[in-house]
């Protein structure tokens, strides 16, 4: 469960949120990007000696068409977000999450007040240690596999819809609590 203190600071309005809630239409692309790129890139999200952070998704804007250079997972917490990905809408709800291969072009649609998510960034050097450490091969570890090593990938993802599974959602608060 996650505490008070950090459930706080979940709820609390990020600068970016009040922003959008103040109708600026205009995303702060250098949060996230370099130059003209649509890459969201990890030098812009991580301290150099990070191999996984993590940082709540800003709700009241729709965030366009972009990838990213790093895994990434995005676990919803409460309420729901729709990704939008080669047009089709994936809605994931409380206690689902999504893993996106890096290069998996997407978009977000609006999230609401009490659609609250994270977006857990994960380098590769992480990804190879957790390799190491799968015993069987199974959906997940191919996913890992074709991550770490197909260089043709241009973007896969995979949707986890488990949110009858206490455990999972355990495990993903725990990660959030921590990181």
């Amino acid at each position: 469960m996650i505490s008070k203190k950090v459930l706080d600071q979940i709820i609390f309005l990020s600068e970016e949120e009040k922003n959008n809630l103040k109708g600026k239409n205009e995303i702060d692309k250098s949060i996230f990007l370099s130059d003209n790129s649509s890459v969201v890139d990890y030098h812009k999200l991580l301290n150099e000696k990070d191999q996984i952070s993590i940082r709540k998704h800003a709700r009241f804007h729709e965030y366009p068409e972009h990838s990213h250079n790093y895994i990434e997972m995005v676990y919803v917490y409460s309420g729901q977000i729709i990704n939008v990905i080669e047009g089709t809408e994936i809605k994931l709800e409380k206690g689902e999450f999504i893993l996106f291969d890096r290069n998996v072009k997407h978009s977000i649609k609006e999230a609401g007040e009490n659609d609250i998510a994270f977006n857990i960034i994960i380098l590769q050097k992480l990804i190879e240690y957790l390799y190491t450490l799968i015993e069987s091969e199974n959906e997940l570890s191919n996913f890992l596999f074709k991550s770490l090593y197909d260089y043709d990938n241009m973007g896969t993802y995979m949707v986890f819809k488990v949110s009858e599974y206490e455990d999972v959602r355990i495990c993903c608060e725990n990660l959030i609590e921590n990181l």
